[in-house]
């Protein structure tokens, strides 16, 4: 049995079947976790979720695409340019997907490895970044669903009293769904999306700020398509851009091996 972290697949059906022959993965002998954004932009979203929503083996954490497709299925949003999920909520199973969907985790863990799709807040201890994820996917599958992706559409705490904890929530959601780096007074930085090379003055990637609890994890998430496959102590990042004709990207929670297939012509 092989353990294997993908990043962003983004509706590139074919470059993840490449990629599963590349690691030869067996389903219901082997295990894959999927990074987040399954869907959107790509050709083949409804091919994605309906492999990922029937393969044994395959586990998947919520992106910011992915949230996005909820919303618009729940009519909280309108398409945007650039989006590429007609398909899917055309569908007869999207219903069905949908739920599925709904229902994955915002943070897995396995083999030593903590999963999420963009990051955990640098001042978050461990255990508040577990429990922080479990409440907001209980909120999720529940009644307020609707309620918290609109909080977490406007990007904004400010949404009244009476919703003050589905606020927080949403806030939470947009830092392990959205967060890249944050400014010299700590705060995020969604602006931002270029390479490291490039961050503003005074801006650092979350896994550098200063007194990270990160203590003993290792990280692994994708999210930030500008840097790639990046590795430092205790993280992996692996968006390497496969939407953007760059490459989809594999990682072996085993021994730690990449592999890479590239992006196929349009």
């Amino acid at each position: 049995m092989s353990s294997w972290a993908i990043g962003d697949v983004q509706g590139c059906f074919a470059e993840l079947q490449d990629l599963l022959t590349a690691i030869a993965f067996v389903p219901g002998r082997d295990r894959l976790f999927l990074l987040g954004d399954l869907v959107n932009r790509g050709p083949n979203s409804l091919d994605v979720l309906r492999w990922a929503f029937t393969t044994p083996g395959v586990e998947a954490v919520l992106g910011n695409h992915d949230l996005w497709l909820l919303a618009l299925h729940q009519g909280l949003a309108e398409q945007r340019k650039g989006d590429s999920l007609k398909q899917v909520l055309a569908a007869c199973d999207c219903d069905q997907l949908l739920r599925w969907l709904r229902g994955r985790p915002i943070l897995m863990e396995a083999q030593g490895y903590v999963m999420v799709h963009a990051a955990l807040h640098p001042q978050w201890t461990w255990h508040q970044a577990r429990s922080r994820a479990r409440r907001i996917e209980a909120c999720l599958r529940a009644d307020r669903s609707e309620m918290l992706l609109r909080c977490y559409l406007k990007g904004s705490s400010d949404t009244g009293e009476l919703n003050s904890a589905v606020s927080e929530l949403a806030q939470d959601l947009g830092f392990f769904t959205r967060l890249r780096c944050l400014d010299a007074d700590g705060r995020a930085r969604r602006d931002v999306v270029g390479p490291l090379a490039e961050l503003p003055e005074g801006c650092l990637p979350w896994w550098r700020w200063p007194g990270a609890s990160r203590a003993g994890m290792k990280l692994l998430f994708g999210h930030w398509s500008a840097i790639g496959v990046h590795r430092e102590e205790g993280i992996c990042a692996l968006d390497s851009g496969c939407v953007w004709g760059r490459q989809l990207s594999a990682f072996c929670l085993d021994d730690e091996r990449l592999v890479q297939v590239e992006a196929r012509s349009s």
